[in-house]
């Protein structure tokens, strides 16, 4: 982790002298930032701003950081959870990563954004005051509806998307829809995401720590409880099924695109996956153990691909768009709508 960051401020850093003494030669251009505090990641957006146009918004820097939020939290009576020490000292020291970079890019203004996990914690506002003092930035809690708003948003402007389509955010701790219909937009919001789909398959399997290997004779069973869970959660989404699917958060780009890459050796994944491939990589997961399965969140990995399969499956969708973009972008851009 620490030698991709080193790449990306060597590169950064070449395009950052140029760009700065652009900034300087004109007031127009700010250079602002967004932190996205998510529940299995943080992530870091740069951008230059034409704030006297109110346009032109140019990415200079973007990265992340794996997090693990949900380790050993505790479930209080309220039904809010506490985050572990050990988390909140790594939230902090990923803060101070980043904020050693936008110094080195010179941001002017940085905005944080907390979802999923973070909208349940405890006290939050202690943990978010020693971070935005790190930053400098104010942190913002978005509601589901707001995530999915985001996530429309920078899906609307760097995939420009033709004709009607439907974005399909499935994140660590929450689930969401936004489908747009002509002039008209229709947001899907409180499914459960990672987190919680795999505690329940942990929970049907009768396991304690870890859902895998899932096996192959409990895919049907599995499937199963998984379309009863969705069913009516998914059924105002039956209208727009025909509907180009764009897929955006984790579980999309690293759970199942990722995998079907190196799996399947597919290079184009990471692009666009099918409904046949990630049926055949459940397959293969099924009968992995976490060892065998490998990387930063190999207990998740089955349950999340069994999930999109699921979802798949029972909305009749061939083929899912995969895109990078994060709630970062949109955020920026929802920032320029409202000043005008």
């Amino acid at each position: 982790m620490k030698k991709s960051f080193v790449i990306l401020i060597t590169t950064s850093l070449l395009f950052w002298s140029c760009a700065s003494q652009q900034q300087k030669a004109d007031p127009c251009l700010e250079r602002q930032a967004v932190v996205e505090y998510g529940t299995s990641r943080v992530k870091m957006l740069i951008a230059e701003k034409n704030v006297c146009e109110k346009q032109d918004i140019k990415i200079l820097a973007k990265t992340e950081w794996e997090v693990e939020t949900n380790v050993n939290q505790s479930q209080l009576p309220s039904g809010m959870v506490t985050l572990q020490p050990s988390v909140v000292e790594n939230l902090k020291k990923i803060s101070q990563s980043i904020s050693r970079v936008f110094k080195k890019f010179q941001t002017q203004t940085v905005f944080g954004l907390a979802t999923g996990i973070y909208r349940s914690v405890e006290n939050r506002e202690l943990v978010f005051n020693d971070l935005e003092k790190i930053i400098i930035g104010k942190i913002k809690v978005l509601s589901p509806d707001e995530e999915a708003q985001m996530g429309l948003m920078s899906i609307i402007v760097t995939e420009k998307p033709a004709g009607n389509f439907i974005v399909w955010d499935f994140g660590g701790n929450t689930m969401q829809f936004a489908i747009v219909d002509g002039e008209k937009t229709v947001y899907i919001t409180g499914l459960p995401g990672s987190n919680i789909l795999r505690a329940e398959v942990m929970s049907k399997l009768k396991k304690k720590k870890t859902p895998n290997p899932i096996g192959l004779k409990n895919i049907p069973g599995l499937e199963k409880y998984m379309k009863a869970k969705f069913e009516s959660s998914l059924k105002p989404l039956a209208p727009y099924k025909a509907f180009e699917v764009y897929g955006i958060g984790g579980v999309h780009s690293k759970s199942v695109a990722t995998a079907i890459k190196h799996l399947l050796n597919d290079p184009n994944a990471s692009k666009t996956y099918s409904h046949d491939q990630v049926a055949k990589l459940l397959k293969h997961l099924a009968q992995s153990n976490d060892l065998q399965i490998g990387g930063k969140f190999p207990d998740h990995q089955a349950s999340n691909v069994l999930a999109v399969h699921a979802i798949m499956k029972q909305m009749g969708w061939n083929a899912i768009k995969v895109s990078e973009q994060t709630l970062a972008l949109g955020y920026l851009l929802n920032q320029t709508a409202e000043s005008k």
